[in-house]
């Protein structure tokens, strides 16, 4: 594979976990999301119950008593990162202080669908020697999934003297059939100072073992587009569309040649809480809460087992990428 599609796989590796709304197609500006402001992030996957995300891996998830998302921390071999929101109108600004002391703050302009799925998704950063600049745009079908999404950015960067100029275009699409994701299809094009690019990959999905995904959540595995690290954390607190009816097994790549290729696949296996929440999958383990809307909150049921979280997991300090950080790729077979 040619340098522009290992860079656009190494971009679009990344996870997601989504939860279930009801669903249709109508885009609002900013519609409602159960709080007062409607910028503001819940971590609700299931409306009914009030179940929410808690952790995941060394994150822990802090919730005011009106439900919305204060903060997240970050935990690593006694260093602690921790991130915290606030809500104008339209918009989501990210404060983080970093555990050698770094503090920096970015602002992203959003817009929500009446099921308060993200539409939009911008962000603009700059210091010296830095700047960088992202359009994201989000649809989805009738039922509620993710279809199709376009990614647009710009980094211009200057470092000991030198300047990295790098713009991409990437058109993402989802391909759905009977409440599973049997493709998800790239196509982009990228200017690295003046090389231009261009590729074309998709990945497909298999469901050999039975993954009953009770919530519709996203599970961690390749193949979900995100832009460096900056809104990878969006979809586990409900922002991206319902997930598959069943989570995947496997997973194989296939490019220009339309094959398969036999060094590009990957395998995938999760637990699930005795709630049918998801547990675990590629070394991460996940917790949740309940929220009964008036402050209040109880533990869900624990997780079936525990497992060691193996992946080395830490995220890449890149400026105009914070939100929540990074995420680690999981093991190719």
């Amino acid at each position: 594979m040619n340098k522009f599609i290992l860079r656009m796989m190494a971009i679009m590796i990344a996870t997601t976990m989504s939860v279930s709304f009801v669903s249709c197609d109508d885009d609002d500006d900013n519609a409602s999301r159960g709080v007062d402001n409607g910028s503001a992030l819940t971590g609700i996957i299931d409306p009914e119950s009030g179940l929410r995300l808690k952790s995941f891996s060394q994150r822990v998830l802090h919730y005011s008593d009106d439900g919305v998302l204060e903060s997240v921390t970050a935990s690593y071999d006694n260093m602690e990162d921790q991130f915290t929101f606030d809500y104008p109108a339209n918009k989501i600004i990210e404060t983080w202080k970093y555990s050698d002391g770094e503090t920096g703050t970015q602002i992203y302009s959003v817009k929500y669908n009446n099921q308060g799925y993200i539409t939009v998704f911008d962000t603009d950063y700059e210091e010296e020697g830095y700047a960088t600049s992202e359009k994201n745009s989000f649809n989805y079908d009738s039922e509620g999934h993710l279809s199709s999404c376009s990614l647009y950015g710009v980094i211009d960067r200057i470092k000991d003297g030198e300047r990295l100029y790098l713009e991409w275009n990437y058109k993402v699409t989802f391909d759905w059939k009977d409440g599973l994701l049997q493709y998800l299809a790239f196509d982009g094009e990228e200017t690295e100072n003046e090389t231009k690019s261009s590729g074309f990959y998709k990945y497909k999905y298999y469901y050999d073992a039975d993954y009953p995904n009770k919530y519709k959540q996203w599970g961690i595995y390749h193949g979900f587009p995100s832009v460096g690290d900056t809104y990878f954390f969006l979809p586990f607190i409900g922002l991206m569309g319902i997930g598959p009816d069943r989570l995947p097994s496997r997973m194989t790549y296939i490019g220009n040649d339309n094959q398969e290729d036999p060094d590009h696949k990957w395998n995938f296996s999760f637990t699930f809480n005795e709630d049918g929440s998801l547990a675990t999958m590629a070394g991460f383990k996940f917790s949740y809460e309940y929220a009964n809307g008036n402050g209040e909150t109880r533990l869900a049921a624990p997780s079936v087992m525990t497992v060691e979280d193996g992946t080395d997991f830490r995220p890449k300090h890149r400026h105009g990428r914070h939100l929540f950080g990074g995420i680690p790729v999981t093991g190719k077979e």
